[in-house]
């Protein structure tokens, strides 16, 4: 299957698909002010605080933008309003409208908020849905729960900037937090663990799923299963995994590049490789130095963050002034009695760059050579 088209939620694309989210100002000075009022009048009013949860738990991106609070220590000011770019919008809409639904892939530049995306989503249907069940996952226990940093530590620190009035009665353990009012749960698990012993869930996120060890193949047979919903998020790391296998095999797609961030995608432009450049990104590729950590990092670029032993750059301005397109593309059939049919179809994997005679196979009055990459087992050459 070819790798599926990004996804775009018709809710976000609406000028009027979202009346209540759209009452709530993006400006930061704008936006404090928008909740200091909020907070005041419902710190008196229990009707106008019932109307506030109504009013959350109709619309995410109402719930995110009015009164959840994100965390970044480089700023001046770590706790921060989280208030959602358009990319994001868009990523929280399609997030929420894939649960139990559909397998959904998220791949990423760095510092592109998807994790704190997909750990809100899964907050919101805990507190305004009835029993949903949620398992995160991480190559490391402590990237779980253990810090600040992990996944249950950002939940905890949403839950703690939430108005009291509106947060359900609920319960904390280690690697588990219940809703007691609602019957919803949100667990954690390490690879360590036997994954999806827990039984069925609403869905389950894996975190950084290219870096897993072994290439996370164990972890996508045992979830297979579990769920409906397997959001993959990761930033690359290479081809030789489970993650760039899940891209591959056409599951649905979320792409969150650096170029669609409103500050590092400021006065951005194409290079002569149809790549995308601004200020902030030269600067962080002088910052970065390494070409790995620029495609990986950055770019998303599969084959660059697998220490490819050519520059992947250099090969495509090499492609575009040598290559040339294939003569046939289609897929090799092997039927009964082992006899090759190639079916020319114009999407399967075999690309031919020799003329063909009328039963499918190469001219045998030629003499070829043939040249295999086996290194990742991801392609050949003739």
């Amino acid at each position: 299957m070819p790798v599926a088209p990004l996804l775009k939620s018709p809710r976000c694309s609406a000028p009027s698909g979202l009346p209540l989210y759209r009452q709530i100002p993006k400006g930061l000075e704008e936006n404090l002010l928008w909740r200091q009022e909020i907070l005041t009048r419902a710190s008196t009013d229990r009707s106008f605080q019932k109307d506030m949860i109504a009013a959350c738990s109709e619309d995410i991106l109402f719930w995110v933008n009015g009164f959840v609070w994100t965390y970044d220590p480089r700023q001046e000011s770590p706790k921060l309003p989280f208030i959602t770019w358009e990319f994001q919008d868009n990523g929280l809409c399609c997030l929420e409208e894939s649960i139990g639904k559909t397998d959904l892939l998220i791949e990423k530049s760095r510092d592109m908020g998807a994790s704190w995306m997909c750990l809100t989503t899964f907050l919101w249907r805990w507190m305004f849905r009835p029993l949903q069940s949620f398992l995160m996952v991480s190559r490391k226990e402590a990237l779980v729960d253990g810090s600040a940093d992990s996944l249950f530590g950002h939940l905890d620190f949403v839950m703690r900037g939430l108005p009291c009035w509106m947060i359900p009665t609920h319960k904390r353990n280690k690697l588990k937090l219940s809703n007691l009012d609602n019957g919803s749960r949100i667990e954690g698990e390490s690879t360590t663990d036997n994954i999806g012993r827990g039984g069925r869930r609403t869905a389950l996120l894996v975190d950084e799923f290219a870096a897993f060890e072994g290439g996370g193949w164990d972890v996508l047979s045992a979830t297979a299963d579990n769920t409906n919903t397997r959001l993959f998020n990761s930033t690359p790391n290479g081809t030789a995994n489970a993650f760039y296998a899940q891209r591959q095999a056409g599951t649905p797609r979320l792409r969150f590049h650096w170029s669609d961030h409103p500050d590092k995608g400021a006065d951005k432009y194409k290079d002569k490789t149809d790549r995308w450049r601004s200020p902030w990104y030269d600067n962080e590729c002088i910052r970065r130095a390494h070409p790995v950590e620029i495609a990986t990092q950055l770019d998303i670029d599969y084959q660059g963050s697998a220490y490819p032993f050519f520059d992947t750059r250099t090969l495509e301005e090499l492609g575009r002034e040598w290559c040339r397109e294939p003569d046939h593309i289609g897929t090799l059939e092997v039927e009964q009695g082992y006899e090759p049919n190639f079916v020319e179809d114009n999407v399967g994997p075999l690309k031919v760059w020799v003329d063909l005679n009328d039963d499918g196979f190469p001219l045998s009055s030629r003499d070829y050579v043939i040249g295999v990459d086996v290194s990742q087992g991801t392609g050949a050459s003739e």
